[in-house]
């Protein structure tokens, strides 16, 4: 995660923060469903190349406002995605009109969104003060952040091959859920002075579990619908600039 800041750090000061991430995501559930439906597939369809959702993007807005040395108290938008391409053919017998079958190749495309609004509180350790004040570690800060938000997750699939190379949506479904979030931050200031930015790392945990994903047209699902998961630990590291 690479957040940029622009903020003051006394009170009443407001910031911005945008960043972005990468998500090793897991969700147990869906690709088991998928797995599922994928094994009973007709004979004339078959997958050639399965892939799963392991991996997403996410981005992320937040607004800050500085309610004392130690707190501050903001709202934060998260939004992440996720998507998995699997290569079929498509074996069409055509025997019934005297002639030969047509095989067409193309993706099973499947999507996961969530997007998250909520608050959070921010902690500035650095900030008591047995913290030092007068030497090198005077540059260290340090911060507890606690987050939580409502969640809005789709589940999509598209269907592309050389007979619909526009595509074809199959289907749309939509699930809520409760956005949980923890963070240990560790920077080093690099600037001391009114105008100031700092690197460092943050480390913490997330809990994203929707509800089952409700039915949409052509479901996939026909019953015991899974939820999305995007729980687990997070890292990265994160830049401020601020005036």
């Amino acid at each position: 995660m690479i957040p940029f800041r622009s903020f003051l750090q006394e009170k009443g000061s407001i910031s911005i923060e945008f960043n972005s991430t990468f998500n090793l995501v897991s969700i147990p559930e869906l690709e088991k469903s998928m797995d599922k439906v994928f094994l009973e597939l007709p004979e004339y369809i078959t997958i050639i190349k399965r892939q799963k959702m392991d991996q997403g993007m996410g981005y992320a807005l937040n607004a800050n406002f500085q309610l004392s040395k130690l707190f501050s108290l903001g709202l934060y938008s998260k939004y992440l995605t996720s998507k998995s391409e699997n290569d079929f053919r498509f074996i069409e017998d055509n025997s019934f009109i005297g002639l030969p079958a047509d095989t067409s190749y193309g993706v099973y495309t499947q999507k996961v969104t969530n997007f998250v609004l909520g608050v959070y509180s921010d902690f500035a350790l650095n900030n008591l003060k047995f913290w030092p004040n007068n030497n090198w570690l005077s540059r260290l800060e340090s911060k507890v952040t606690i987050g939580i938000g409502y969640s809005y997750s789709q589940f999509l699939k598209f269907t592309y091959s050389n007979n619909y190379k526009n595509g074809v949506l199959g289907e749309l479904n939509t699930a809520s859920g409760i956005h949980l979030n923890g963070k240990l931050k560790f920077g080093y200031r690099l600037i001391t002075s009114p105008i100031f930015s700092s690197i460092g790392i943050h480390v913490g945990y997330q809990y994203l579990m929707s509800n089952p994903l409700k039915e949409g047209k052509d479901s996939t699902f026909k019953e015991n619908a899974p939820r999305l998961s995007f729980s687990g630990l997070t890292a990265g590291i994160y830049l401020t600039f601020g005036k």
